[in-house]
């Protein structure tokens, strides 16, 4: 299997809202039921106390299941996809949630604007440097959103992660991918080339089918310089 450094950004976003008991979205429901259940069974001196305090941990998490139900697919999109990359090798190392933040602004599409990007995976395998952006959204959505379009931040953050590893390694070479999930696959566009599309379903084979170029040492070294940035 695949080897896993750190958390969905977008399940850590989300499960910051819930009590701490809450550390994967599969315990929302079960912590739910333990928290009435000892809601009702409380006794003692502190009966008023112990209720209380458990009330509010049931109120906190209704209320940020209403409050953040917009987060909550980003985060199960996430969790798909590390379900998903797991089933790869074990030479393939994923490192989820990496934020990278340069010392300096770098130039994008003529202007130096562009100092960080926060990137949902990046991938480290024989097969390359995968940075790979997760994407929840209809196409139809993505073509009235205002902002980055899906393409532009895919290709943002790649050239944050390039110009990363480019500091260290002069021959680095970053794929930039735009993965959909539950909407079909996003379009490949002319203006973004170096923005490749694929889907959830398609993944595992997108990534295997590719030859090896990447040798063990420059899987190490890469892995060690991005293990820090990633979320914990």
């Amino acid at each position: 299997m695949a080897r896993i450094y750190g958390y969905s950004d977008s399940e850590k976003t989300y499960l910051d809202n819930f009590p701490k008991q809450v550390r994967q979205i599969d315990d929302i429901s079960p912590v739910y039921q333990q928290l009435k259940q000892e809601y009702h069974s409380a006794d003692g001196i502190l009966t008023w106390f112990k209720r209380w305090q458990k009330k509010r941990q049931i109120n906190q998490i209704i209320r940020a299941k209403k409050k953040y139900k917009h987060h909550y697919k980003g985060a199960i999109g996430e969790t798909k996809v590390i379900e998903e990359l797991s089933q790869l090798p074990n030479h393939y190392h994923v490192l989820c949630g990496v934020k990278i933040t340069l010392p300096y602004f770098i130039k994008y599409d003529g202007k130096k604007n562009l100092k960080s990007a926060q990137m949902d995976f990046v991938v480290v395998c024989k097969k390359g440097i995968y940075m790979i952006e997760v994407k929840n959204w209809h196409p139809e959505f993505a073509k009235n959103h205002n902002g980055f379009s899906p393409y532009e931040q895919t290709h943002r953050a790649g050239r944050i992660l390039w110009v990363y590893l480019q500091s260290w390694n002069s021959k680095a070479k970053v794929a930039n991918v735009l993965l959909s999930i539950n909407h079909g696959t996003f379009q490949y566009t002319e203006k973004y080339r170096h923005v490749l599309v694929t889907s959830l379903d398609r993944l595992a084979y997108f990534l295997e089918n590719k030859p090896d170029i990447l040798s063990d040492k420059q899987i190490k070294r890469t892995v060690k310089r991005l293990k820090g940035k990633v979320t914990k």
